[in-house]
């Protein structure tokens, strides 16, 4: 049951941070890719790319990158 238990903790933890990364990242990630309405890319396009990487933390981390 103790080894149950830490991993409960562990995986609680880790869903803790998941959302604290969601939760910090997503306005941040908003702002670059919106900034790309200056370059001519088409609002309704972007909001859909917006879309798409909120759903993928790894490519959006890439994006970001």
């Amino acid at each position: 049951m103790n080894k149950l238990n830490l991993w409960v903790n562990n995986l609680v933890r880790l869903l803790m941070h998941l959302e604290q990364f969601t939760a910090n990242k997503t306005p941040h990630l908003y702002e670059e890719v919106m900034s790309m309405e200056v370059e001519g890319f088409d609002d309704d396009l972007l909001c859909s790319v917006f879309d798409y990487l909120v759903g993928r933390e790894s490519k959006a981390k890439a994006f970001l990158a």
